[in-house]
């Protein structure tokens, strides 16, 4: 009797798996291992975070393909859609609405109490198996996402540290060939804040060691330098975005799966760089073609063409296109449209929702392109294109580094270079501002206090540091007279001669590398160039009370390097 209710049962369950449907304990219907997944491309979506399309484009309106050559790669075999943009400026209702192709909704949450059906369950039905990192989201149910949490993670939490490359690598390494076919979809917290990363795929410093404590806060968004500098680190780290583009395309093309597979990349939300604003994300009329644009391109199965597409679609869009390339239409109430549909094709003006939902940002065809122009070329001229920087400085991103008031000092021939004023600025940024600082701090400095800074050795004329050299120079002689004039007082003053070490300032000066290796080469002790602890340890000792008869000196903390011959 028991195995007669069991082979009913069997056969029951046959049944429906035919159907390729199951049936939820809460009454929807769920997919099972639909009968033709096997024959089904693999899918990969990559939601990249607050990126404007055109951080990656020269003023022609062009991929600068010199230094995104991975963007420009993906370009190369995929649809592109230069006006693609988003439809909200949080990543909270922006990233969910891509996920489910629903307009944002006021209150709704970034997980699956509001963002049911979604992708997850398109993908669930047609066999697919999910490999998904949700970095700022929880829309996945977990009876098809197993394990999966029911609530979003803290985004702050999942920039600190290396977690970022970590959580990306881990979910690219996960991609290959299976029986049944992947679904794999990864919300990067790429390029977004804090920019720490560099095209080559380093990073500059540790996470949470800004340069100047609250760079990228309300109070410095006033401030033409700090955003220039915030705006170049930005660039610096889609730059690392596109160095992880590379990654995943090479794990597609290992393989074997990247002409068979359907590849979708697209972002959030973009950002602006407007000075003297209370916000750089929330939409506004004057910042909306650079918060709305977003990347978008989508590599149909097969496909190894390239094309562009200027229509106006729309980041919620992508879901539908996925079913319209699958064979599924979208059965739940939805906003988005294929981006091939005539919908799409007829769209002529940017629309997104202000963050309270009271009204709608909307900017016209011809006034977006303008605009989008004049953007373009005002960053060409700021940090260069890779052609520029190319033909002065020998690499395409050195112009990106040569921003702040003594650009046009770095890398020039001193015996060739005639700066005017820029002379007298770099000197008074290197020189007289020790001198300055230190009277202007005396009055707090007792008997038994001590000032430290930092140079770089002048005794000899390095490659490519120039007038730079010139002006650390003059720092060691004022170091000197500050020690003759201070000392009555009981305090010390020294330098401490460092290394080369990898910071934003190194990078800025072409031709660095060409003593680095050399350093690591002859340094008796040997030499980190990413390791900044020696020179931080030799300042602490001096500003300490263990040199108390030591001051007017230079202290090498370089390795020895100072100390031995060729």
């Amino acid at each position: 009797m028991t195995a007669l209710v069991l082979g009913v049962a069997a056969l029951v369950v046959g049944v429906l798996a035919l159907a390729g449907v199951w049936r939820g304990g809460d009454g929807e219907a769920t997919a099972g291992y639909a009968p033709d997944a096997k024959g089904r491309p693999p899918v990969v979506v990559l939601i990249l975070d607050e990126f404007p399309t055109d951080d990656l484009l020269r003023p022609d309106g062009e991929i600068d393909a010199r230094r995104f050559p991975n963007f420009a790669r993906l370009a190369s075999i995929s649809t592109w859609f230069p006006n693609a943009f988003t439809v909200y400026d949080s990543t909270f209702k922006a990233v969910p609405a891509i996920l489910d192709a629903r307009l944002p909704r006021k209150n709704s949450k970034p997980d699956v109490r509001s963002h049911q059906p979604s992708v997850y369950h398109l993908m669930h039905r047609l066999g697919y198996e999910i490999h998904k990192v949700e970095s700022a989201t929880a829309v996945c149910p977990p009876r098809i996402c197993k394990g999966s949490r029911a609530r979003r993670p803290s985004v702050l939490d999942r920039l600190k540290g290396s977690g970022r490359p970590a959580r990306l690598h881990k979910w690219i390494g996960s991609i290959r060939r299976r029986e049944r076919p992947g679904f794999y979809l990864n919300h990067s917290l790429l390029p977004h804040e804090p920019w720490i990363y560099l095209p080559s795929g380093h990073p500059d410093r540790p996470y949470g060691e800004d340069p100047i404590e609250g760079i990228n806060t309300k109070a410095s968004f006033a401030d033409t330098d700090l955003s220039q500098h915030n705006h170049m680190r930005h660039l610096l780290q889609v730059g690392y975005t596109d160095h992880e583009l590379g990654r995943l395309l090479g794990r597609l093309e290992r393989t074997r799966l990247l002409k068979r597979s359907l590849l979708v990349v697209v972002a959030d939300h973009g950002y602006a760089s407007d000075i003297g604003v209370p916000s750089r994300r929330f939409i506004s009329d004057s910042n909306i073609d650079e918060v709305g644009p977003v990347p978008l391109f989508i590599k149909a199965p097969e496909q190894m063409r390239g094309r562009v597409d200027e229509s106006f679609v729309r980041n919620i869009d992508v879901v539908p296109t996925i079913g319209d390339m699958l064979g599924r239409s979208i059965w739940w109430p939805h906003d988005g449209d294929s981006v091939f549909s005539p919908a799409s094709e007829d769209r002529d003006e940017l629309v997104i929702t202000t963050r309270d939902f009271k009204r709608e940002i909307r900017i016209g065809a011809d006034e977006l392109a303008e605009r989008r122009a004049a953007n373009r070329a005002r960053w060409a001229r700021l940090f260069g294109t890779s052609a520029y920087s190319e033909r002065t400085y020998g690499d395409p991103w050195a112009s990106v580094y040569r921003i702040g008031p003594n650009k046009r000092v770095l890398g020039r021939r001193l015996a060739r270079l005639d700066l005017g004023s820029s002379i007298s600025t770099a000197l008074h940024a290197s020189t007289y501002s020790y001198q300055a600082l230190a009277v202007a701090c005396e009055p707090l400095l007792g008997a038994g206090s001590a000032i430290v800074g930092l140079t770089f050795d002048a005794s000899q004329a390095w490659p490519s540091y120039d007038w730079m050299g010139v002006a650390k120079a003059g720092l060691e002689s004022a170091n000197r007279y500050l020690a003759r004039y201070l000392g009555p007082k009981g305090i010390r003053v020294n330098l401490v001669s460092a290394g080369p070490l990898r910071t934003i300032a190194a990078k800025s000066i072409p031709g660095f590398e060409r003593f680095e290796q050399a350093w690591v080469d002859r340094s008796p002790l040997g030499w980190s160039l990413t390791d900044q602890e020696p020179a931080a340890r030799t300042c602490l000792a001096l500003l300490s009370d263990w040199f108390p008869s030591t001051t007017g000196e230079i202290v090498h903390a370089d390795g020895g390097f100072h100390a031995v011959g060729a």
